[in-house]
């Protein structure tokens, strides 16, 4: 459980760390990439829902 609980976290830093370079350096191309993963969680949501 430690192992996954470690690797969990290493990812969440590494998808962290990505987002963030991406904002600084491709801001459009961040925000399309966080509004369309947005659009596709809440799409998900609510077929779930249905």
């Amino acid at each position: 459980m430690k192992l996954s609980e470690q690797k969990r976290t290493i990812l969440i830093i590494l998808l962290l760390f990505f987002t963030a370079i991406l904002m600084s350096n491709y801001f459009e191309v961040g925000m399309t990439g966080v509004l369309a993963f947005f659009v596709a969680y809440l799409s998900k949501g609510l077929r779930k829902v249905k």
